[in-house]
């Protein structure tokens, strides 16, 4: 992971909420949101990569051929979830592993797989998380208030 340091997670994750933000906007979606397909450029900047799986508008009522990670995807993703927001799920359980980071970086060593960050989307959806879903109760509601 390129930081461990709270400061830096927080801005990480602001930045990442930003990206997630500006694509759920739009009309397409990328289609395997994961960790390995998000570049940090030294700027700062996100960067998304391995553009396989998009949705396009043109795309509607087709099949998908990619459907992405299955640690970062909702698990009843089939092929025939296949439109703008499919996207949705991914980015919510990255943006929640960024902010519980930016709050306990140790979650990281605790609960990371080498498949995701800390949040195995499907141990969530199922209300089973044995990993880092059952360390985020102790969080208090509401988040730190420092991003926007």
């Amino acid at each position: 992971f390129p930081t461990r340091r709270s400061s830096d997670l927080s801005l990480l994750a602001g930045r990442f909420d930003r990206m997630a933000l500006w694509l759920l906007q739009q009309p397409y979606a990328h289609g395997d949101i994961k960790p390995d397909n998000i570049l940090v450029e030294p700027s700062g900047e996100l960067r998304l990569i391995d553009l396989d799986g998009m949705f396009l508008p043109q795309f509607a009522g087709e099949r998908s051929v990619v459907l992405g990670s299955p640690t970062c995807q909702h698990p009843l993703r089939d092929e025939r979830c296949f439109d703008r927001d499919i996207d949705d799920y991914p980015l919510a359980i990255l943006s929640l592993s960024l902010h519980a980071l930016a709050a306990d970086p140790g979650l990281y060593d605790r609960h990371n797989d080498r498949e995701n960050l800390i949040l195995n989307a499907a141990e969530v959806a199922a209300g089973t998380g044995q990993g880092g879903a059952r360390s985020l109760p102790e969080y208090p509601p509401g988040g730190d208030g420092d991003h926007q």
